[in-house]
């Protein structure tokens, strides 16, 4: 997403806001690095996955004492302002006294037939709208007084302290332009594939790695996924060997499967924790995990020999030879790295967390 960052930047300056805060949610494409430098542009990193309540929430937290207003939307929203030259002016001349929450309805563009997203301006791209009953989005961006909301967001609204109202604004005074769909390629990961699921796409690109050395090796796919059907006759077509898909297991015989294998291979960027490597490393079973910001803090720092980045098949072929050169030594390792963790540890460590946030924290919340 980060090509769109330039655009909704310059823009939204533009329409009046002073400062902008992206969520970064496990980007690929340097987001971070790209744009460090603006001062009035701050990246946060935000690594856990299926958190987008999690993530508005610690925003209404964080801009409560920064600003007045806080508008809560997606990066692919452009927020238009019709009756007014900028956003703060509309903002100013529909609240009162006790409106704390403005709604912007959000009108849904085309994709335009693209098979690829293009990488030219989003707003001179997509010029057509979708057609009803499609053009309008269920749900709106909404600006809220942070200061007068419950600090506990919901996705596309906060909650207001009494007797505090929201109003939701006519797109004849501004609206928001929703580029959700941008090429049939984005549409098919997004819409078919899922936003927030395991994602299922990232496996075929393992069977393609595991291609040229498919008579060293047995691939077994555990559980069952969207893209099942297609992914066979994928393997069909390339006339690869030597892959099994299992289905649906009992968890009470995962373990079965674990044990037997020389390696778990993980495809997820965007685990929460990673149980399924915790159940691996516990069966004593090696881990082959992709790099993102979690596992790199739980396990790089005892197994970084089999991290490997996505997009680089040497690195992935790299971490199967290691564990075939160490099977013995590193089955040991892991039994002994998974004993140090326990939910009883955990919870211990998540209270003792609570009780000196409770404890530092000078200024009520509520």
């Amino acid at each position: 997403m980060a090509y769109l960052v330039d655009e909704w930047y310059e823009y939204h300056r533009r329409v009046g806001f002073d400062h902008l805060i992206i969520y970064d949610n496990n980007s690929t494409d340097g987001l971070g690095m790209l744009f460090a430098n603006r001062a009035d542009l701050e990246i946060i990193r935000w690594p856990w996955r299926r958190s987008q309540h999690q993530a508005y929430t610690h925003a209404l937290l964080l801009t409560r004492d920064r600003c007045v207003w806080t508008l809560f939307s997606d990066l692919d929203v452009f927020i238009f302002p019709r009756s007014s030259n900028s956003v703060r002016s509309v903002i100013q001349n529909q609240a009162s006294s006790d409106i704390a929450q403005i709604s912007f309805k959000l009108l849904r563009m085309s994709h335009e037939n693209l098979v690829e997203c293009s990488n030219t301006s989003i707003t001179e791209t997509y010029i057509h709208r979708k057609r009803l009953p499609d053009a309008w989005d269920k749900n709106p961006s909404t600006a809220v007084i942070t200061s007068l909301a419950v600090p506990m967001h919901r996705i596309h609204e906060a909650q207001l302290l009494k007797p505090y109202k929201s109003i939701i604004l006519s797109s004849d005074i501004a609206y928001g332009v929703h580029y959700s769909d941008r090429c049939w390629k984005q549409y098919f990961f997004q819409k078919i594939i899922g936003r927030t699921g395991i994602k299922d796409w990232i496996v075929p690109r393992t069977v393609s790695i595991l291609h040229p050395i498919q008579d060293e090796y047995t691939l077994d796919i555990v559980g069952f996924g969207s893209v099942e059907d297609v992914l066979k006759l994928y393997i069909k077509e390339k006339q690869i060997k030597n892959i099994q898909f299992i289905g649906r297991i009992d968890y009470t015989n995962l373990y079965k499967y674990y044990q037997s294998a020389q390696a778990f291979i993980c495809t997820n960027l965007n685990e929460t924790y990673g149980f399924t490597l915790l159940e691996s490393l516990s069966c004593g079973t090696p881990i082959i995990y992709p790099k993102c910001p979690v596992f790199e803090k739980l396990y790089k720092p005892y197994f970084p020999q089999l991290e490997y980045d996505i997009n680089n098949n040497k690195e992935f072929i790299n971490a199967l030879k290691y564990i075939q050169k160490n099977d013995k030594n590193l089955r040991q390792l892991c039994r002994a790295h998974a004993c140090q963790y326990s939910w009883k540890k955990a919870t211990e460590e998540l209270v003792s967390l609570y009780q000196n946030i409770v404890a530092n924290h000078e200024t009520k919340i509520f």
